[in-house]
């Protein structure tokens, strides 16, 4: 055969030494991709690989050396194991020092409880379920306030007063017109059972958002100094700690997500019924533009990438239509006042790491009350946590979980008749 040629001289494979030409050759890095998402900044852009990301684009590393990448921390789980030991015997009475094993996490430098403005103890059960009866009866005559479109949905009626009541050691429970107002929406109240089931930690959380107070309403789209959601129970920090349930490596279906989340919610609430109110789904996914706002906010200022802004965006939806009783609240609110514990269960175990307990209390008693929770916090200096549905739960470590619901609201969207009857509980309790 003729021999090609060309113009610069090429060595035939004659030429070539053997070794030479079994030698690898180094590998030139690829050209930048050009596709995917756009560059964003480092300090605007989560870290948590439970908020995608992993997928960001890395810069390519040549194959000849191995690139040195630090360890991508495992993602967070659900529910971890419970920890070794059997719950101590109740004690007669409930106070706050009891379950010393279940209540250390919520009590901070010397001891002290996290809603430390609550009596550190109750009166026996009788006597304090006569004290609430009494001020239930007071406060049902209250009137003013409006009721929200979102209650309206769910068949909220201006007169529904209920609260309900469950101690964190004993299991006690008392329910005052649970039985004639029946399920509602739980709308912004379901958030710290979705940050406590989540398993976050203080780090943890640090990472998505701060802890500022928010001085506008809680769904306003505003970022702290660091460049973060002012913290966990805005609007934004909602949809990024719903994100810490995803799991990069097994995604799964928005029907998995929340079927997951409710199976959750019912260890909470020891095997109570927990369900979604359907209308209320419906009227949020078709008029509510909160989370919608919010999860393009979030994409648009690179901080969630737009895939993972929708799945946040449609269960925070989900969550807010989650639907049960004050009594199934209120137990749900004593599993988190007991350490993680459900205090009615017959089985011992930890449905909620104790650390994540901590964490939810904490911003409970700090951001729970919307732009009147700098206000709220000095009189009612205990962890509270209120919704547009007109829910309200309250959390007292080691003590008791307090739910009421009226869907009469304030000008700061909390319940007006709720608020009253916790302020005047305080004072009788004080």
């Amino acid at each position: 055969r003729t021999p090609h040629t060309t113009p610069t001289h090429t060595p035939t494979p004659a030429e070539k030494p053997r070794s030479a030409a079994r030698s690898p050759q180094p590998v030139q890095p690829p050209p930048a991709s050009r596709g995917g998402p756009p560059p964003v900044s480092r300090a605007l852009k989560p870290t948590s690989p439970a908020l995608g990301a992993s997928a960001s684009p890395s810069p390519p590393t040549p194959a000849a050396a191995p690139p040195s990448v630090d360890p991508v921390p495992p993602p967070i789980q659900l529910v971890r194991p419970p920890p070794p030991g059997v719950k101590s015997t109740p004690p007669p009475h409930v106070t706050a020092g009891a379950g010393a094993a279940n209540s250390s996490a919520l009590t901070g430098s010397g001891g002290r409880s996290s809603s430390a403005g609550w009596p550190s103890s109750l009166p026996p059960w009788p006597e304090f379920s006569a004290t609430v009866e009494r001020i239930f009866a007071e406060v049902a005559t209250l009137d003013h306030g409006s009721v929200h479109e979102a209650a309206a949905v769910s068949r909220g009626d201006a007169s529904h007063w209920c609260v309900a009541a469950v101690s964190a050691h004993g299991g006690d429970t008392l329910s005052l017109g649970v039985e004639q107002v029946g399920e509602f929406s739980l709308q912004e109240c379901v958030q710290p059972f979705v940050l406590a089931l989540s398993g976050a930690d203080e780090s943890d959380l640090a990472e998505v958002v701060d802890t500022l107070p928010n001085t506008l309403a809680a769904s306003a789209l505003q970022l702290s100094p660091n460049g973060k959601p002012v913290n966990a129970f805005t609007t934004p920090g909602a949809l990024l700690t719903s994100a810490l349930w995803d799991d990069p490596e097994e995604p799964r279906s928005p029907t998995q997500r929340i079927r997951a989340a409710l199976r959750s919610l019912q260890l909470l609430a020891g095997g109570r019924h927990v369900g979604c109110d359907l209308p209320s789904l419906m009227a949020a996914q078709r008029d509510c533009d909160r989370y919608r706002a919010a999860a393009a906010w979030l994409a648009d200022t690179r901080y969630m990438y737009s895939a993972d802004a929708l799945r946040a965006e449609t269960f925070c939806r989900q969550l807010a239509s989650v639907r049960v009783d004050a009594l199934t609240l209120a137990t749900m609110a004593s599993t988190l006042a007991n350490g993680g514990r459900c205090p009615i269960a017959n089985i011992n175990e930890q449905v909620v790491p104790e650390s994540a307990v901590e964490v939810t209390v904490s911003n409970m008693l700090k951001f729970g009350c919307n732009s009147a929770s700098s206000r709220l916090s000095k009189t009612m200096p205990f962890a509270k946590k209120t919704g547009i549905s007109g829910a309200t739960i309250v959390v007292i470590p080691g003590v008791l979980g307090l739910a009421m619901y009226s869907p009469l609201l304030d000008e700061n969207e909390n319940s007006v008749r709720a608020l009253t009857f916790l302020q005047k509980l305080h004072t009788a309790l004080s």
